[in-house]
Formats: C-alpha cells, sequence, structure tokens
C-alpha cells in the first residue's frame, strides 16, 4: 500500500511511530495537510519527526514552522530551519520568531548570508510590528537594496507606523517610496496621521495626492479623514476635505449631535439612546421573558448616516445592529451584529435582523448588507430571509454546530464551536478568516477531507450536533426579488407561533422612519465646547 494512502487513513502520531523517512510527492502533500492540523501540544514530536526525514520538499517544512510559531517554540523553528534552510523557509522562519517575540534571532536570520529576498525584508518588517519596535522597522526598511523595496514592501512598514500612530513616519515614507503608493499605501498613511498629534496638518497633501493618483475606491480612507475633523471640530479642515472628497457634493451633515425629538429618549451620553419600540413577550404561550426595549443612536460615522439599533432587556444590553444607509441609492446597508456572550443561542439574531427589516419596510428602503464574516449571520439572512450572495463573491462552507468540552475555559453562554468545512477546495477557506475572527466567534475550520479522515480514524471525538447547511461567507447579500422577506419578518415579529417568543410594537411613522434612516429634516444639537 502507498504511502498517501496509509496517511490518509491514519494519524500524524502513527506514521511517526511507524519511522518512515522517505517521501513521494503525493506523500508530502498529505503530509503536509497533517501537520498543519497538528495541535500545539505535538509541535516537538513533529519537529522531531521531520528533522529525523530525508523530505526535501518545502511545504512540510513551512507548515511546521508555521505551527512553531503559533505554539511560540522559537527553539524548535530554528531547528527546522537549520534543518532545511531554503530561502522560502527563512521568511516563514523570520515570521515564526515574531510571533516567538524573539525579534534579535529574526535579525540574524534576516542578514544571514546569502543575501535576503524582499520577501525575507517584508517578514522581518513584520516582526519588528510584532515586538511592538517601530524604529527597528524603520531601520530593516531603510538598510533594504533599493532594487529589492516594492509598494508590498513599503505597506508592511506603513502597516506598523499605523499601528503605533507614528504619522509624521508614515507621511515621510510615503513621499520617500520608490514605487507608485497604493490604495493600502495611503489608507495606512491616513490612519497613522489621524492617530497622531497634529497629524491633520499634513493629511490635506496626502489627500491630494490620493485624488491624483486616481486610485478607486477612496471613500473609506477619507471618511477616516472626515471623522478626525469631525471629532477634534476642525471645521475649516472639514470642509476642504468634504470639497476634496466630491467636488460637485456639499456638506449634508451638520458638525452637531443628532436629536430626533419625536421619539421618547432614553438615558444620558454615550449610552442613552431614543426609542424605537418594543419586543413584547408571548405570555399566552408560557414566555417568562422581559419585554426587549429597541433603540437607536445615531453612530459616529455621520458622513455615511450611520445608525445603530441598540436591544436592552431589563435594562441589561443583549447587542446591537450597525447599519450605513444611502439617501441616493434608498438603502439601508447592514454592517454588523452582535448577540451579547451570555445570550447567545436564543435565536435573538434573527429578531435583530427582523426589526431591521421592518423599518426598511417602513421606510420603503431597499436591506442590503456590507461584506458579512459570520457564520452564523449569513445562515440566518439566506436560510431565513431568503438573501442572496453577491455573484462571484466570497466562499462557500458548510456550518454545523459542535459541542465544546466541559471545563474548556468557555465563556458563558458560548457552550458551542462552529465547525466550517469547505465545499470545494482547501484553498478557499484556508486564510480566509483572521485568528480574531476564530476566536471571537469561536469557529473551527475543516475541509471535507480532513472530516472524512478524522470521521474514519477518530470515533472518540465530538460529533457536529447538527446537520450542515451551506452558507456563503465574506460577501455581501441582496434581498430576494419577491416578498418573501417581508412575509419572514411577519411570521417572526408576530409572537404567534411555536418558534417566535416576542411581538413587535411601534408606534413610529413611515416617515419618521425615514428621518432616522437618512436624516431627513433632522434637527441638532450645537456641539457643547
Amino acid at each position: 500500500m502507498k504511502l498517501a494512502s496509509r496517511v490518509r487513513r491514519l494519524s500524524l502520531l502513527t506514521i511517526m511511530v511507524a519511522g518512515v523517512v522517505a517521501f513521494s510527492t503525493s506523500d508530502v502533500k498529505v503530509l503536509t495537510r497533517q501537520i498543519q492540523s497538528a495541535s500545539k501540544e505535538r509541535v516537538a514530536a513533529v519537529v522531531d519527526f521531520l528533522l529525523s526525514s530525508d523530505c526535501d520538499k518545502d511545504s512540510p517544512f513551512l507548515k511546521g514552522l508555521r505551527i512553531c510559531g503559533k505554539a511560540k517554540r522559537a527553539d524548535l523553528a530554528l531547528r527546522l530551519y537549520q534543518k532545511h534552510p531554503t530561502e522560502a523557509c527563512r521568511s516563514v522562519a523570520i515570521s515564526a520568531m515574531g510571533l516567538c517575540q524573539e525579534l534579535e534571532l529574526a535579525l540574524q536570520l534576516l542578514h544571514e548570508p546569502p543575501s535576503a529576498t524582499a520577501a525575507a525584508y517584508n517578514a522581518a518588517i513584520a516582526a519588528c510590528g510584532k515586538c511592538r519596535n517601530w524604529e527597528e522597522a524603520m531601520t530593516v526598511y531603510n538598510g533594504m537594496p533599493v532594487a529589492l523595496k516594492s509598494t508590498l514592501t513599503a505597506n508592511a512598514l506603513l502597516s506598523v507606523l499605523a499601528r503605533y500612530q507614528r504619522g509624521t513616519e508614515a507621511f515621510t515614507v510615503l513621499q520617500s517610496m520608490p514605487t507608485s503608493p497604493d490604495r493600502v499605501s495611503y489608507h495606512s498613511v491616513v490612519r497613522a496621521l489621524t492617530q497622531t498629534p497634529n497629524g491633520l496638518a499634513v493629511i490635506l497633501p496626502v489627500l491630494t495626492m490620493l485624488k491624483d493618483a486616481d486610485l478607486a475606491p477612496t471613500d473609506d480612507i477619507f471618511d477616516m479623514a472626515i471623522q478626525s475633523c469631525l471629532k477634534h471640530n476642525d471645521v475649516g479642515l472639514l470642509q476642504k476635505v468634504k470639497l476634496l472628497k466630491d467636488p460637485g457634493t456639499p456638506a449634508t451633515i451638520p458638525v452637531a449631535r443628532v436629536s430626533w425629538e419625536f421619539l421618547p429618549k432614553v438615558g444620558r451620553g454615550k449610552s442613552g439612546y431614543w426609542k424605537m419600540g418594543e419586543l413584547v413577550p408571548s405570555l399566552s404561550r408560557g414566555n417568562q421573558d422581559g419585554t426587549i426595549t429597541v433603540g437607536v443612536q445615531p453612530h459616529r460615522n455621520l458622513t455615511r448616516f450611520g445608525i445603530t439599533f441598540v436591544f436592552y432587556q431589563n435594562e441589561i444590553k443583549l447587542g446591537y445592529l450597525l447599519m450605513e444607509n444611502s439617501p441616493q441609492r434608498q438603502e439601508s446597508m447592514l454592517m454588523g451584529l452582535l448577540v451579547t456572550n451570555t445570550k447567545r443561542g436564543g435565536g435573538l439574531s434573527k429578531i435583530f435582523l427582523a426589526c431591521w427589516l421592518r423599518f426598511c419596510e417602513m421606510g420603503d428602503l431597499r436591506p442590503v448588507t456590507g461584506v458579512i464574516r459570520k457564520p452564523l449571520l449569513a445562515l440566518v439572512l439566506q436560510h431565513r430571509f431568503g438573501f442572496q450572495p453577491e455573484a462571484a463573491n466570497g466562499i462557500e462552507v458548510e456550518v454545523s454546530m459542535e459541542p465544546k468540552p466541559v471545563g474548556d475555559g468557555s465563556e458563558q453562554g458560548d457552550s458551542s464551536s462552529i465547525v466550517l468545512s469547505a465545499t470545494s477546495t482547501t484553498k478557499n477557506i484556508e486564510g480566509a478568516f483572521s485568528s480574531r475572527d476564530i476566536a471571537k466567534q469561536g469557529l473551527r475550520l475543516e475541509t471535507r477531507t480532513a472530516l472524512a479522515s478524522s470521521a474514519a480514524s477518530d470515533t472518540t471525538g465530538p460529533v457536529p450536533a447538527t446537520a450542515g447547511r451551506r452558507v456563503s461567507v465574506l460577501c455581501r447579500f441582496t434581498p430576494p426579488q419577491s416578498k418573501y422577506w417581508q412575509d419572514q419578518v411577519k411570521v417572526v415579529l408576530s409572537g404567534q407561533t411555536s418558534n417566535e417568543r416576542f411581538r413587535f410594537e411601534s408606534n413610529v411613522a413611515a416617515s419618521d422612519v425615514r428621518r432616522i434612516f437618512l436624516f431627513e429634516g433632522i434637527q441638532t444639537e450645537a456641539p457643547q465646547k
């Protein structure tokens, strides 16, 4: 039997014990997948196995170096690189040293002969950022051969400078770039300047350079600058930035706080909100939940008509829903939704979405979404309300729930993890979610191959509690052409079925919905000095 066939059925630990040290091309591909899925506790065993093998391919060593970095094992990463010192491995080894906070070792690898490639320099700059040393990142960049410097390399440095609020240095790097800056370059510089004292003094020249470069889209970069002007109450600069962004469009939102006097206000300050309606529990069906208050707050991003729905029950915040609205397109765009950790698993996402959709219907606004990164949110949009992913965008995954082991340190209300399996190839799902996405959402990424081999070789592990359902993620959604979503909203907010616990009540008129969403005819309060 070929080794590749055996590897598909046996765990990596079994292969190590068998003492297999000879590899074919197909063996390497399978082994690489096995190493990638190895746990942190088995890193030392993986490294020992690779050190004792005669494998001459990069891929297993690259995966091994990456898991050494994640496990914070700089010593093992160094041994692996010394065993297989290719240029590709050098870049990954430098990244691993950065994750391990071993900047001195990372720089030693960079300066070892032969001369490093641009990829190694990029990795070294990123490692400096992970080690909180922006000065060393500047030194590495300035010491690079000019022939190796590229927009990608400059962007790596600008990202570090933006993270540590070094606007002046970022502006200097932008001016001296040997290649043309791109959108990422300008985004990082503007981000750094908005977080740097007196950074607004040079932000207009940067935005002028951006406008002259004719890069698109640039709205997010200009909006970042506009928000900084609002924050610092710099009305003169605000008007200049808005005019530069769109010469034909006057400012539509005044530098002031919004006040919806036709709605009752609850609370004061940042936690205050205007009451839009209530979700009343269906007591006739044995529902013991308290009434949920639906409130609205103007979001800090007023330049995009941003508002936030907040949901409170017994003075406890259950979560929020963030949207941006467009008077030109007559649309309301869902940007994000969050349910408090202790309240997850109770169907609140569906209720929050239904409230938003109900007000969209009242205000005659088309509901759309921004890029949705949360699989469960995409699941509700697609399978409950019939929304469709935009063509040729995002990736398709299969979503299932898996109980977490007792005592794994999960927060209360977070007793399940979300298992995502790719519906096509491994490449589609690898790298699609950041480590922050995975940690915050409790995700576990799998491939069909990995799931199949796991099911065949491990009968003691956790079994998904529900069958997987296919959804698209990392894409935008649009409503169906039919009235399906309106019908579903009526069902969800009726409180008249066994699955729907709340009845929605609101006295807000349709004209007032448009005043809230699009700031039509709003009254404002002058900002306090």
